[in-house]
């Protein structure tokens, strides 16, 4: 009878030791996963600073689609809600263009293009009549120009390039390949279907005067417009030290519109565009936005990731003065809350 209860006291002995092996062993496990986590977030923006100096100003475009206060998200007083189309991933000033991410064509992809030479100011030039770019690219860029001839007094920066269609993009990257050969091309000249022309939203630079044309360099007083494009809403699209992560060489005279406060919070990072995409998803509505002051202006960004149907319900904050949606190419939307 003794020696019964000595074995189950024994055996109650080894139940509770394995016990509590096998709850350090878990705890060990969930402590490596956080860890882990942890490390494979990307680097969040920078935001901290607060450049009052500007010498123009672009502001987003504000969302027509009204705000309801119905939806399936959680009820709560600070968000308002909009439902919006997932085709609508594939839209936007945001969108990432790529070989990975290629450019899904609307059926009606032209229907918001204008003609810049009946919009654009007298203040720069285009290259061809026939150039048409978004509306808001252009805004921005007679903003820039005009304070770019207002210091320096020149209007010889030309616009050779605006939207391509995937027929003329593709005899693009041909020329290019029967110059220099396809492996050195495709670094140079995206192929049809990757690149960001056809999203309506990117130019290139030339300049050209009474008796000459030549390339567009960042030097000089044409060094100002590099430095400041990121105050109307603008980025150099492929730059020096970014060719691993945008897989083309650089490219001076390549711009691309992406709306305020995004090419500001950009350039304060030095993030390309593909950067910016992966790290605006650590930026969530229920947690951490992206707060960011610029030009009198303050603004929230964050991450929603579309749902699995026809269309998702984005909260939208309800202090804010308005807001705009962004696709990100890929799997959701940017939403811009601003504040003036």
């Amino acid at each position: 009878m003794a020696v019964n209860k000595r074995r189950k006291k024994a055996d109650m002995s080894i139940l509770i030791k394995a016990i509590v092996f096998i709850v350090v062993i878990i705890l060990a496990a969930l402590l490596m996963l956080a860890i882990s986590k942890m490390a494979s977030e990307p680097n969040k923006p920078n935001v901290s600073d607060n450049q009052s100096e500007s010498s123009g100003n672009t502001s987003e475009n504000d969302n027509s689609d009204s705000i309801s206060d119905t939806g399936s998200l959680p009820s709560n007083t600070e968000f308002a809600t909009v439902t919006v189309d997932n085709q609508k991933v594939f839209t936007g000033d945001l969108i990432l263009v790529n070989d990975e991410h290629p450019y899904i064509f609307p059926s009606d992809d032209q229907s918001t293009l204008v003609s810049l030479y009946e919009n654009k100011s007298s203040d720069y030039k285009t290259g061809d009549i026939n150039v048409k770019l978004q509306p808001q690219a252009i805004q921005a860029m007679n903003s820039m120009m005009s304070a770019f001839k207002l210091i320096y007094g020149r209007t010889d920066l030309t616009i050779m390039n605006g939207y391509r269609s995937l027929q003329d993009q593709q005899k693009e990257y041909d020329s290019i390949v029967n110059d220099v050969g396809e492996a050195e091309a495709s670094t140079l000249v995206s192929k049809a279907g990757a690149s960001d022309h056809h999203t309506g939203l990117a130019m290139d630079f030339i300049i050209v005067t009474s008796t000459t044309v030549s390339k567009f360099s960042p030097t000089g007083d044409y060094s100002w417009v590099v430095e400041n494009t990121f105050r109307y809403g603008l980025i150099q699209r492929y730059k020096t030290g970014k060719e691993m992560i945008t897989g083309m060489e650089n490219r001076d005279a390549f711009y691309r519109y992406v709306g305020l406060p995004h090419s500001y919070v950009m350039n304060t990072n030095n993030y390309s565009l593909d950067e910016y995409i992966i790290a605006l998803k650590t930026y969530r509505y229920d947690s951490e936005m992206l707060e960011v002051e610029f030009d009198g202006a303050n603004y929230k960004v964050y991450y929603y990731p579309a749902d699995s149907g026809s269309s998702t319900v984005l909260p939208i904050p309800n202090d804010c003065t308005s807001y705009s949606i962004s696709g990100n190419n890929i799997d959701g939307f940017i939403i811009t809350a601003i504040y003036k």
